[in-house]
């Protein structure tokens, strides 16, 4: 049986295998809570959002993701989790898609350090009384684009 990720790519790039982590948040989590810790060397690819119940707060709901020690908003600001559509189910921010994809030779998109993701949950108006808990994950690659 042949691993995919030690074969060639497109284009002769070598493979990447994708991994993930996952962490979740609930509307009682007003402060930046602690999700996961990326490696050094990680390439964010994406994010995906799975809610069981999108929020009933009275104006809005969203839930941001960061890092610690940041803005806490690097990775998504302000995601509407009121809307049925965005708060209930499976979705892939729109603004998450291939974030991490940097082909240009200094490869800016890599990670340095070690790094912690935060989120966040954000409401205004009336306090909701359901919504959540929202699980977050994340999909990413080490090293290089040009690297095995």
């Amino acid at each position: 049986m042949t691993i995919l990720a030690t074969q060639t790519g497109a284009n002769g790039m070598p493979s990447k295998a994708v991994q993930s982590l996952r962490g979740f948040i609930t509307r009682t989590n007003l402060t930046s809570k602690e999700l996961f810790t990326l490696p050094k060397n990680a390439r964010v690819l994406f994010f995906t959002v799975w809610g069981k119940a999108a929020s009933d707060a009275g104006t809005s709901a969203s839930i941001s993701i960061g890092k610690s020690g940041g803005t806490g908003a690097e990775y998504l600001s302000a995601y509407d989790v009121k809307t049925a559509a965005s708060g209930n189910g499976l979705t892939v921010p729109n603004a998450q898609l291939l974030i991490g994809y940097d082909t240009t030779p200094t490869d800016t998109a890599k990670l340095s350090v070690d790094t912690t993701v935060t989120a966040k949950y954000v409401e205004a108006g009336t306090a909701s009384t359901v919504g959540g808990p929202w699980t977050i994950e994340v999909f990413y690659v080490t090293g290089l684009v040009m690297e095995g």
